[in-house]
């Protein structure tokens, strides 16, 4: 059955996301029926699929690109941009989209269009850190600090992506229940937060194994100094 309605009534009831699709229906023994709208695309569950791997699973390679592979400071760099510059595309796109396709004002929807605007402007600001810290006295007070700002801005924005992943969770299941979409945001809890943990731990374990080099002072008087060297000490 494909169902449909017009927007300009108030006779018929607008449903969440899309306005067409198919229509399931399920006949019990005690002869009722549960209804259920199937759309033919849910943009919602597709937003979510994308948000999870650019705030999840790219998030989490581009916190490791920054805190765990410094030693490898080319592929830090690339990968860091390269990972940033894709989550900032997929962001952009999904709001405009989503501002095009409809949308009505809540919490997550708030959140959403917040981190739009920060990540843009974090992305950006990310590529003056690069160019700066080429051209800048190696390690000055004022790289550190502008270094600083980028660092602490994407720690917040990533904090904050998961607040609105959640939170797009919650108002999902509440319009469309959807045990893909409830997957998603265990997935997300487990995954974010599991694998950050293990790096974290991983990360601070090899650090408390590391001996850092002590030079030993050795002072010697002028006389055994001389007298080594003519031993050929």
């Amino acid at each position: 059955m494909i169902w449909a309605f017009v927007d300009d009534t108030y006779r018929l009831e607008k449903h969440y996301m899309d306005n067409k699709g198919r229509l399931k229906m399920t006949f019990k023994a005690d002869g009722n029926a549960d209804f259920e709208f199937i759309p033919l695309l849910d943009l919602a569950l597709l937003f979510g699929w994308l948000s999870f791997l650019a705030w999840t699973v790219l998030a989490l390679v581009s916190i490791a690109s920054f805190r765990y592979m410094r030693k490898w400071w080319w592929i830090n760099n690339w990968l860091h941009a390269i990972t940033g510059t894709i989550i900032c595309l997929e962001t952009v796109i999904v709001g405009l989209v989503g501002l095009v396709d409809g949308y009505h004002i809540s919490f997550h929807v708030v959140l959403g269009f917040f981190i739009l605007a920060l990540v843009a402007v974090l992305s950006i600001y990310g590529f003056y850190v690069w160019w700066y810290s080429n051209t800048a006295k190696w390690n000055s007070k004022k790289l550190r600090r502008v270094k600083n700002i980028h660092v602490y801005g994407g720690y917040f924005i990533i904090f904050i992506s998961q607040v609105a992943m959640i939170s797009g969770v919650f108002e999902y299941n509440k319009n469309s229940k959807s045990a893909m979409r409830s997957l998603l945001g265990i997935l997300d809890i487990i995954v974010f937060f599991g694998l950050w943990g293990l790096f974290e731990f991983f990360y601070r374990k090899a650090l408390n194994s590391y001996t850092p080099y002590k030079s030993v002072k050795y002072e010697v008087s002028s006389e055994e100094f001389i007298e080594r060297i003519h031993r050929g000490e």
